[in-house]
């Protein structure tokens, strides 16, 4: 199962595709999602994902930051944009405001309980105008910046809440 951005000509939204094992789309209406990059970092999104026209899309009900704005700040990605027309081209394709997150893939294990889908990322594919299937793996990716998460105490305290 993943998070998947669909275009259809505008900005872009984020919905629910495929299925994961016994588990549809389906069974994850209404409930908030929650996330994990990993064996240290699990963060509440604040999403719901409701079935709307059809499509299982995700709704940000009040949270300030869609789900792929907010994976992309706790990996520590630049600003990812959501419309075609402002994707960049060429390499690297992770330069701020010139790529979008097409995928967010979920782990097979997927927990549904009390009205939260807890999941686990995969890969995340990204995409520039060049190159449109872009992995990368987040287990890799959080090796690379987990010195951060685990020396969050030493960084001021910020001012707002990421998540």
């Amino acid at each position: 199962m993943r998070i998947t951005r669909r275009t259809g000509g505008g900005r872009g939204d984020y919905e629910i595709s495929e299925d994961a094992g016994s588990l549809t789309p389906y069974d994850l209406v209404d409930h908030r999602i929650e996330l994990s990059l990993g064996p240290q970092i699990d963060f509440d999104t604040g999403v719901m994902i409701r079935h709307r026209n059809g499509k299982f899309r995700l709704r940000t009900e009040g949270v300030p930051l869609h789900v792929h704005r907010q994976v992309a700040a706790a990996l520590l990605m630049p600003h990812p944009i959501r419309a075609n027309p402002a994707l960049g081209s060429g390499i690297p394709v992770l330069r701020r405001n010139k790529y979008a997150v097409q995928h967010i893939v979920f782990d097979p294990e997927l927990d549904i309980s009390e009205g939260v889908a807890h999941a686990g990322i995969a890969t995340i594919i990204i995409r520039n105008s060049d190159h449109p299937n872009v992995e990368i793996d987040v287990l890799d990716r959080v090796k690379e910046i987990e010195y951060v998460w685990n020396d969050l105490s030493k960084f001021p305290d910020p001012q707002f809440e990421i998540f």
